[in-house]
């Protein structure tokens, strides 16, 4: 009688061989969408929060939204959102319900915060600022109440919409209507000496002899004061002469 090896009855039973017959492991599914999200599969999606500035230690209010339609903005459930991520690692941390931000008490201020996410018609993204916690910006849209001008007349036409964003840009517009914009730059602020500079790279009336370099500073009332500048309009002749310009939100 001849003896078969153990090994080659372990073959003669399972011809395929030495493959392991230990079940695969499971791969966790995401749980299905709610239902209302479908109605934003063709959209495009934006996030946006309930400040001007990423500001460390300060919990924010967290959005998503579509900007275009007949009846935008939009808004989005952030349950329509999946595979969040923040940038840089630990700066921020994201809450669904309620929807907010938190923004971490040592996030690294001068850096710009990014967040992401995939919506149901692609992915949505966020850039913004962060910023110290007692740090001055002039983030925001303003709108001049005041100006004097210990050297010369007033400009005949106020400042209807200054806007500067978190990303050092910003606009001049003395009428605004839509989009339009009057002109536009970088703006490049040292807040320890209260000095802003603004740089024009474009724009539909830019000013000629504009003075765009001086003192900016937030007052106890929440005021924007620039100290020393001449915004214009285009129709100014000659060197401007430095004015005191008061802005409001």
């Amino acid at each position: 009688m001849r003896i078969v090896p153990p090994l080659l009855c372990l073959l003669a039973a399972f011809p395929a061989g030495c493959a392991s017959t230990s079940p695969e492991p499971e791969v966790a599914q995401p749980a299905p969408l709610p239902a209302e999200c479908a109605a934003f599969v063709a959209d495009r999606v934006l996030l946006t929060i309930g400040a001007e500035v990423a500001r460390q230690g300060a919990t924010v209010p967290l959005h998503a939204y579509v900007p275009q339609g007949p009846y935008s903005p939009k808004q989005v459930p952030l349950t329509c959102l999946r595979g969040w991520t923040v940038n840089p690692a630990g700066s921020a941390e994201i809450s669904i319900d309620p929807p907010r931000l938190t923004i971490a008490a040592n996030a690294p201020a001068g850096e710009i915060l990014t967040l992401g996410a995939d919506a149901p018609g692609g992915f949505a993204y966020l850039t913004t600022m962060l910023v110290g916690r007692d740090e001055i910006v002039l983030t925001g849209r303003w709108q001049q109440t005041d100006v004097e001008c210990p050297e010369g007349p007033p400009p005949p036409e106020p400042v209807r919409e200054l806007i500067v964003n978190a990303m050092g840009e910003y606009s001049v517009t003395w009428m605004p209507f839509e989009t339009y914009k009057d002109y536009w730059g970088k703006a490049r602020f040292d807040a320890a000496g209260r000095r802003l500079t603004l740089t024009v790279d474009g724009g539909n009336r830019q000013p000629v002899g504009a003075q765009l370099e001086g003192e900016a500073s937030i007052d106890a009332e929440g005021r924007l004061i620039l100290d020393g500048f001449h915004l214009g309009p285009e129709n100014h002749i000659g060197p401007a002469h430095r004015c005191r310009y008061v802005f409001t939100r």
